[in-house]
């Protein structure tokens, strides 16, 4: 052995890669270890907070929509709605004020109709087809309707409304009303 192997082998020793360090007194048998603990320490901490996270998500969640109010009866006079009810109205949606609507419209059809109206402004399709109905000679009775009479050609366009607002089952009763004078350009 010569004296630069020596001074080699006092100074240099080999880890198990084969790559030499400088430092004898370290051993390079742990060297990985610290790193391995760290990362465990990190990916424990991650977990910790992640779990966190989902309980609090599980306990508390956020609401997608809140919830409107109640959209409770509302008050006439005569045939229109009071100030009061039209502002308790604009806090409801579309299918709340329908469902109002439907509630009136065997005893108060006047009513139900502005409840309905205000309904399918709203973009609400079965708004729209409920008041076709009330146009429709083939729905169209004294005590559900307001009118005196059926008028085909506001129920064609109460019907297209409503299929335009994405309203199924209605095109049957367009070609029906369409059908009869041989017309496709009544009002639309």
């Amino acid at each position: 052995m010569t004296d630069a192997d020596d001074l080699k082998s006092r100074y240099f020793q080999q880890d198990r890669n084969g790559s030499e360090t400088s430092d004898p007194t370290v051993s390079t048998a742990g060297k990985g270890r610290p790193a391995r603990r760290i990362l465990r320490a990190a990916s424990l901490g991650t977990a910790v907070v992640a779990a966190t996270g989902i309980v609090v998500w599980a306990l508390f969640p956020s609401p997608a929509r809140p919830p409107k109010p109640a959209c409770g009866p509302v008050a006439f006079q005569g045939y229109n709605l009071t100030p009061q009810a039209l502002a308790t109205l604009k806090q409801c949606r579309a299918e709340q004020i329908f469902d109002l609507a439907q509630k009136h419209r065997s005893e108060q059809p006047q009513q139900a109709l502005i409840l309905f109206e205000l309904s399918a402004q709203a973009n609400h399709a079965p708004a729209a087809r409920a008041i076709a109905e009330m146009y429709d000679p083939a729905t169209w009775s004294r005590d559900t309707s307001p009118f005196p009479k059926p008028n085909e050609a506001l129920a064609l366009r109460w019907y297209r409304t409503a299929e335009t607002l994405g309203e199924t089952g209605v095109r049957e009763r367009i070609a029906i009303l369409v059908k009869p004078s041989g017309r496709s350009d009544m009002v639309r």
